[in-house]
């Protein structure tokens, strides 16, 4: 272990109830639902007429097998029903697809499509091909014709062959996801295991993916230092070109408290850096080669609703019922019922549900949420150029809380510099979490904290 990148048990216990910056984005709760789909048609409207108009980025959302039809999976008992629901949630998507690709410029090129939900692993090879044949036809790829595809997964519901049949159909990336009841060690309820990864990144690989990445639970109870350090160990010799640690608060039932992530973050940041990944923040690794790590190096990394993208400077158009989506400066949610999504698009209607439109205060801090968690580093200068501030006036109580972290060596602040120092990249989540847009309660907690 580098011991100088390393804090010390009182400064541990000093930040351990500091609030994290998850992700720099309204609460769901409080979107509104008199954002409607005319606001929708407008935000897209204003994009389309920017002087140079932002590429775009498909998120699309499928529904889990169990939301489609009652059954958690697709039993040969149940084959042809199961068959029937996929075709008819597909029909909908495609209304939907011809409804969102009128509103968008012709000449505005999709570059990312980035697909979730349980129902990717029920989903045949005609089912794929028709989807992406109608996203072909009705939206405008890439010069190269081939925009990058993410696809997440759950491991313990694919298997070697179906990654083979992922690689055939295009995809460049994989993601597979550990839900969060279970764990890094696997002693949730699923018995998942690091182990089990070994055969599915292998098929990754000869697939000839362009990237394969985890996103791993952790924070059980029963997990200690030295048995996370025995998975750090073991994940590392996979070496996924992407590993995303993901803290859950299990319940601890032997003193009823939930176990503090700080110290087992900072454990992993350690391993992971001394084995050659670029830690992102928050817990997010990349090899050196992946797009994500050279677009940290162009000063391109965005953080959105999907977490780190290299496509983050895209508009993202979310497509399936409960999809995100973001415009303009304005965030968008589909509806979440499968039966009012399918009830909108039989009428011919956009399926918007909530959504909001960022203020003057909201687009200034999303702004330096971005540079902390994409570069660890903001430019006060810059800042205040652009949106017209004195920033010392502007953030006076943030930059007064500051100061705690800069006394303890994680912060270097100057009048014309906020940036991370290496002790502190654990805590570079309650760092951002203090200009936070829409996180004003956090905010005033935090700065009783520190």
């Amino acid at each position: 272990m580098v011991a100088h990148l390393a804090l010390d048990r009182a400064l541990l216990e000093k930040y351990a109830c500091t609030e994290p910056c998850k992700a720099p984005y309204f609460p769901l709760t409080l979107w509104r639902e008199d954002f409607s789909a005319q606001d929708y048609r407008l935000a897209a409207q204003t994009s389309n007429e920017d002087p140079i108009p932002r590429p775009l980025s498909i998120s699309l959302h499928l529904p889990d097998c169990h939301e489609l039809d009652g059954t958690s999976a697709c039993h040969e008992a149940n084959a042809a029903r199961h068959a029937a629901r996929i075709d008819d949630y597909l029909d909908h998507l495609e209304r939907e697809i011809v409804l969102q690709a009128a509103l968008f410029d012709k000449d505005r090129q999709i570059e990312h499509v980035h697909i979730s939900g349980d129902l990717a692993t029920c989903m045949k090879y005609s089912h794929w091909e028709r989807l992406f044949d109608v996203l072909a036809h009705h939206f405008s790829l890439t010069q190269s014709d081939q925009p990058t595809s993410t696809i997440d997964v759950r491991p313990d519901s694919v298997s070697p062959a179906y990654i083979a049949l992922l690689g055939e159909l295009g995809f460049t990336h994989l993601n597979l996801i550990d839900p969060p009841r279970t764990t890094l060690s696997g002693r949730g309820s699923s018995g998942f295991s690091v182990e089990a990864l070994a055969p599915l990144i292998d098929a990754g690989r000869q697939a000839q993916l362009q990237g394969v990445g985890i996103t791993l639970a952790y924070g059980h109870p029963q997990q200690t230092l030295a048995s996370f350090e025995a998975d750090l160990v073991k994940l590392l010799t996979l070496r996924p070109d992407r590993v995303s640690l993901c803290h859950h608060h299990f319940l601890d039932a032997a003193n009823g408290a939930a176990m503090l992530p700080l110290e087992r973050l900072q454990q992993a940041i350690l391993h992971f850096t001394q084995a050659g990944y670029l830690h992102l923040g928050l817990g997010h690794f990349v090899l050196a080669k992946d797009e994500m790590a050279l677009a940290w190096h162009r000063g391109t990394l965005r953080y959105d609703s999907r977490g780190y993208s290299s496509h983050g400077v895209c508009d993202l158009i979310g497509l399936g019922a409960g999809a995100f989506g973001q415009l303009d400066d304005s965030y968008s949610q589909n509806v979440l019922d499968l039966s009012h999504y399918f009830r909108y698009l039989d009428r011919g209607r956009l399926p918007v549900w909530r959504g909001y439109q960022l203020n003057f205060d909201d687009l200034l801090r999303r702004e330096i949420t971005h540079r902390l968690l994409c570069g660890q580093e903001v430019d006060i200068a810059a800042i205040e150029e652009r949106y017209h501030i004195m920033f010392r006036h502007y953030f006076a109580p943030e930059l007064k809380a500051l100061t705690s972290f800069a006394e303890d060596a994680l912060v270097m602040l100057t009048p014309d510099t906020i940036r991370l120092l290496p002790p502190g990249y654990a805590l570079l989540g309650p760092v951002a979490a203090l200009f936070a847009p829409f996180k004003r309660k956090a905010r005033q907690r935090l700065f009783r904290i520190v």
